[in-house]
């Protein structure tokens, strides 16, 4: 039997995950200076980072926006660390 020892030097590359995730029913609010809004997240899509809001609590549809392009304003927000 042949043993194999490596160093830390010797593995690839990890890249580790640090990434903010919103959860269903969180309040977000966009990023963007000009014409920043508030919006509850419907539903989050974790494989592609990007979540169906609607305005305010008003229940019209504002689309699909990446969790990049939002910001926390209230509600379950979960940390996912690699």
């Amino acid at each position: 039997m042949t043993t194999i020892l490596a160093t830390v030097a010797d593995l690839p590359p990890i890249a580790v995950l640090s990434e903010m995730l919103f959860a269903q029913g969180d309040e977000v609010v966009t990023k963007g200076d000009r014409h920043p809004f508030w919006m509850t997240v419907t539903s989050v899509n974790s494989r592609t980072g990007f979540c169906r809001c609607k305005f305010g609590g008003s229940g019209i549809d504002a689309g699909n926006f990446h969790q990049r392009e939002l910001k926390f304003y209230g509600g379950a927000l979960i940390q996912m660390a690699g």
